[in-house]
């Protein structure tokens, strides 16, 4: 036993760059000093070879108004043992953050994954190796020793019950052979991605997030509850404490449509109540969302105004689809397929990239895009 225990630490050592848990240490004590009590090979005392649950999650600090729906959704695809990969998709500012964290507090508390829960930002990486580090910076793994990074990550992964979640993954989609790779080599470890693109991966399942539901009449508002109503009239009410939705609902309802209920146009645009009446907003909404910023200092750079937002999705177009999406401004709201073709020359494997990029989405009637 004490032989065995100094090639499980060698092997740790080199394979890992970890130490034994703090049970198997204690064991191999007890035999070397001669001190194992009766019992003490009893299957219940044995150690089991799993981690304490490791949950490294980020904190919420705004409640969650509305997603009951793709909560549900989620919920269903995450405790399906057929499902390895989901991605949430949509543009920049349409709460695909905000709803991978209530996911993932919903899945600790509910001790869904004997391992943990891990959130990983990777907003700032840039690189494939930063990639690895930074995943393992949120396990608790050290990267050193004679292995590779991403080799000794992937064999520490290996037969784990952990749900990853990799955050604003659209940057690193050159680097998507890493996920492939990860849910080969660590079969019980499931990944959740948040990203502008999908990741085009055989396993992957998708979620394509959209506005909050919001109102088509002032009526509609008055009889039922919306959540983007519900969020607008939050944000404004933070703001000026004194604002009144009953007052403003027409204008709100303006604002939601204009919108179409993505949150962060939602939420910078409540920002404005400080200075002006939401009927105004509303006024400026409709000459341009260029009116629509905020000033808050946590907000990354990239959702300070939804001309950030556009930008950020516009840089990773190529030329040729760059062209196709500024021929389709011409349309007023909808479009057929057939329409794209004659009008913007758009190809259906154009078309079909625009969607996947969040620009363009599949509208309700057959063959319908907006």
């Amino acid at each position: 036993a004490l032989v065995q225990y100094e090639k499980c630490c060698q092997v740790l050592a080199e394979e890992f760059s970890v130490e034994p848990a703090v049970e198997t240490s204690a064991l191999y004590e007890q035999i070397r000093d001669g001190n194992l009590s009766a019992g003490a090979f009893e299957p219940a005392s044995l150690p089991q070879g799993t981690l304490a649950p490791l949950h490294s999650l980020p904190v919420q600090t705004t409640p969650m108004i509305g997603r009951v729906v793709e909560l549900a959704e989620l919920d269903r695809l995450l405790c399906d043992p057929g499902v390895r990969l989901v991605t949430i998709t949509g543009p920049g500012g349409i709460g695909k953050t905000r709803l991978a964290t209530a996911i993932t507090h919903q899945m600790a508390e509910a001790g869904c994954f004997r391992d943990g829960v891990i959130f990983v930002p990777l907003t700032p990486i840039t690189t494939r190796s930063l990639l690895v580090t930074t995943i393992a910076e949120q396990l608790d793994l050290a990267l050193s020793g004679n292995r590779q990074p991403e080799r000794t990550l992937l064999g520490f992964l290996r037969g784990r019950d952990c749900l990853i979640v990799l955050d604003n993954f659209e940057h690193l989609l050159p680097d998507v052979g890493f996920i492939a790779r990860l849910l080969e080599v660590a079969p019980r470890a499931k990944l959740l991605v948040t990203s502008r693109e999908r990741l085009t991966l055989q396993e992957e399942w998708l979620l394509d997030l959209e506005g909050l539901p919001y109102p088509s009449t002032v009526q509609e508002a008055q009889s039922s509850d919306y959540d983007a109503v519900n969020l607008f009239s939050q944000r404004a009410s933070q703001i000026r404490s004194s604002f009144s939705l009953e007052e403003n609902l027409a204008a709100v309802v303006r604002i939601c449509q204009l919108t179409q209920g993505m949150p962060l146009a939602l939420e910078q645009a409540a920002g404005l109540i400080r200075v002006c009446h939401a009927g105004e907003i509303a006024d400026l909404i409709e000459g341009g969302l260029e009116s629509l910023s905020t000033t808050l200092r946590n907000l990354p750079e990239r959702h300070r105004s939804m001309r950030a937002v556009f930008d950020g999705s516009w840089r990773w177009l190529s030329e040729e689809e760059r062209k196709v999406l500024c021929r389709l401004s011409v349309f007023q709201g909808s479009f057929t397929h057939e329409a794209a073709v004659q009008v913007a020359d758009a190809s259906l494997s154009v078309l079909s990239t625009l969607v996947d990029k969040s620009l363009l989405h599949r509208g309700p009637g057959l063959g319908e895009t907006t």
